[in-house]
């Protein structure tokens, strides 16, 4: 079996080593093009008055940063989606791989910020069925390790606290059997915080895709900078069925 190894910058301590399958999909997304964007992912701008209230754009951070912004209204909200969706997991052997190396938020109490996995959906904040990765609700500074399955919190565990303007690495480690179990590792700053043992997991049961979404909580002026999106996605065939 080939390894693939994802490796970290100075935003992203982590390394991930990949053993088992073929490499399906990999991306490495520092935001260096302003093309980059509207090239690899489906971008959603939901306002708090009205829509296009949130801008997401590349900044000239060194090393790529992209920068949501919004119009000083409560609730905007900017979502993106990557342009592809994962096999299910059924009938295969699953690895998914994903970091995220955020560049710092302005406001760490008056936002929601979902970064992970699930199925199609632009408002994860309004409530998603299906979700492995990480969550901060409006409201608190508290960054929990998540996996929803079929509207529920399997997992929900606080392992960070945000603070303003300081960035953070989160990443996550996905195993899924042919039989539909599966552990989960989330890591902050490379060291794991959280792992989970599924007897089901829902990227067994459902189509997933990329999903990073920034809401503000409070009527000013906020910012969201994402300074990395990295990873890889691995399946093996272990029966003949699709």
């Amino acid at each position: 079996m080939r390894q693939t190894t994802i490796r970290g910058n100075d935003c992203l301590p982590n390394v991930f080593p990949l053993q088992k399958g073929f490499i399906d999909k990999a991306w490495h997304r520092p935001f260096l093009d302003p093309g980059d964007v509207d090239n690899n992912y489906t971008k959603t701008t939901i306002g708090g008055a009205t829509d296009g209230d949130v801008t997401i754009s590349a900044t000239g951070h060194v090393g790529g940063s992209l920068r949501f912004a919004n119009n000083s209204t409560d609730d905007d909200s900017g979502a993106l989606l990557r342009g592809l969706a994962t096999v299910k997991a059924a009938s295969r052997e699953v690895t998914l791989a994903q970091s995220y190396g955020v560049g710092g938020v302005s406001d760490a109490t008056e936002c929601d910020l979902w970064l992970g996995w699930g199925v199609a959906d632009t408002d994860a904040v309004g409530g998603i069925t299906d979700f492995v990765g990480f969550r901060k609700v409006d409201g608190s500074t508290a960054v929990q390790a998540v996996l929803i399955r079929n509207g529920s919190d399997v997992v929900a565990a606080t392992v960070y606290t945000l603070v303003a303007a300081t960035p953070v690495a989160l990443s996550i480690h996905v195993q899924v059997k042919e039989d539909g179990t599966g552990v989960t590792s989330w890591f902050v700053n490379g060291r794991c915080v959280k792992t989970y043992v599924s007897t089901i997991h829902p990227l067994s049961e459902e189509f997933f895709a990329g999903l990073i979404q920034w809401q503000t909580g409070a009527g000013a002026a906020q910012t969201f900078d994402l300074c990395l999106d990295e990873g890889c996605f691995s399946f093996e065939l272990v029966s003949s069925a699709s």
